[in-house]
């Protein structure tokens, strides 16, 4: 199916990367191939962000209990088995090193797809952005975008999923032909860092150029979830400036990622990551609840997961009316 992009937008130059799954014979990651016969039913899917801070040390042992605390923590409460429900991990600031230890989880070589397996498709080389995929979704591609005005090689990383979706009379004897398939595309995002105006515009800029890439036809739902950087008083309308609304609707310090762990003190307690959805009648988000909190990795009560905290949430897919 073709690839839809906004009119207004026609100097964005898409790099199309491979996603990637794991085979046990001859134990390497290997490109996915997608087949429409893999589109399945679904009601929902999970959806997580976490910045995993690129510089800190043990880069290892924090994603592995990272994906460790999503899974057992958040996850498990879904599901009765080892396969996880349907869910995608958007994933900053990961270093090569972190990056090399997610693809030995056994866990995520048996449920998922990942994008990308190397650093070939990042600006920097030594970190970048990864999306996880469970393979119960049914994911046709993805691709990496570089954002403007940036001092900091930003860059998104877009996949579009495809789901069944039935009749909202709940009728089960419908042949899964007459079900429409619903179109999903989801951006992982890392926005320009930094407190001074110019890092705030380059935000407000960088966030409309990744709304271009999702506002488009053809797609039922549309979601950013990512690192924002947001810390500034001339953020606060970039968001409904960029056609997005926030998933968001809470207290304020209920949904603070940052400032909240005792290592990351500067520039106070804010929300720097969130997630957020161009309004559709397609898809319903419920609000996000933090991941991460006082996460430390095994045998260490004082070394994190991350300076950042994650978010989690779960998108119900809304079934056609008849």
């Amino acid at each position: 199916m073709p690839l839809a992009f906004a009119d207004e937008l026609p100097h964005i130059l898409p790099k199309f990367i491979p996603l990637y799954e794991y085979e046990s014979e001859p134990s390497e990651w290997k490109p996915f191939r997608f087949s429409p016969e893999s589109l399945i039913p679904s009601e929902k899917l999970h959806i997580f962000t976490w910045n995993l801070n690129h510089q800190g040390k043990h880069r290892r042992e924090r994603m592995r209990d990272a994906i460790r605390h999503i899974r057992e923590q958040h996850l498990s409460k879904f599901s009765d088995s080892d396969i996880p429900p349907p869910c995608i991990i958007c994933l900053q600031e990961v270093h090569k090193a972190a990056l090399e230890a997610l693809l030995r989880i056994s866990w995520i070589r048996q449920h998922f797809l990942v994008t990308p397996t190397n650093a070939e498709s990042w600006v920097k080389e030594k970190y970048g952005l990864v999306t996880i995929i469970s393979k119960n979704i049914p994911v046709s591609r993805a691709f990496i975008i570089d954002l403007p005005m940036t001092e900091m090689d930003r860059q998104a990383l877009i996949i579009d999923i495809h789901v069944k979706c039935s009749e909202a009379n709940g009728d089960d004897s419908i042949p899964s032909g007459d079900q429409r398939v619903r179109t999903i595309r989801i951006a992982n995002a890392h926005l320009e860092g930094g407190a001074g105006p110019t890092e705030s515009l380059a935000r407000e800029r960088q966030l409309r150029h990744i709304a271009g890439m999702l506002n488009v036809p053809k797609l039922d739902a549309s979601i950013c979830a990512g690192s924002f950087g947001a810390c500034m008083e001339e953020d606060t309308d970039m968001i409904a400036n960029a056609g997005f609304a926030d998933a968001y609707t809470g207290r304020k310090w209920a949904s603070e990622t940052w400032g909240v762990q005792p290592n990351s003190k500067r520039y106070g307690k804010s929300r720097m990551d969130r997630i957020l959805y161009l309004p559709t009648d397609g898809a319903k988000l419920r609000l996000p609840k933090r991941v991460g909190l006082c996460a430390t990795i095994r045998n260490s009560d004082s070394l994190f997961v991350s300076d950042h905290l994650g978010l989690h949430t779960v998108v119900e897919i809304v079934p056609d009316k008849v």
